[in-house]
Parts: C-alpha cells; structure tokens; sequence
C-alpha cells in the first residue's frame, strides 16, 4: 500500500500513480482506464481499459448494423 494525495489540476482532482505501478501495468500517458466506485468499501478500483476489447466491439456494430438499422421489425 502507498499513500498518494489529491491535488487540483484545473477544476479537476487528481492523483498520480506510482512510476513502477505505471510500468508493471504497462500504462502509458492516454490510457484509458475504468474507475469503479466500491460504497460498501468506500474503495476506488482503476482497471485498465483493453483496447482490444473495443476494436471487437467495433467489429461487431459493424457487422449488424445493417440488421439494427433496417426496419426488421415490420412483419
């Protein structure tokens, strides 16, 4: 465990991550991460975004946006 502090940059909040943190994670200065709020544990969880996964997503719209888009429901 590690104690960071906030601090403000613009409007904004913020708290740095730990240089090693950073390379073991194998983040960089863009990537998208994804913060969960846990209540019960009044805990904050940063989990990198896989990009991969947005690419199938991506793949996927593509292929049945046509389905999605067409008037399939007329019967």
């Amino acid at each position: 465990m590690e104690l960071r502090k906030l601090f403000r940059a613009g409007n904004s909040l913020v708290v740095s991550l730990p240089r090693d943190v950073i390379a073991a994670m194998g983040l960089e200065e863009g990537s998208r991460l994804i913060l969960t709020y846990e209540r019960d544990r009044r805990a904050l969880i940063l989990e990198p975004l896989r990009e991969d996964l947005i690419e199938i997503a991506r793949e996927v719209i593509d292929e049945y946006r046509p389905f999605v888009e067409s008037d399939h429901s007329a019967g």
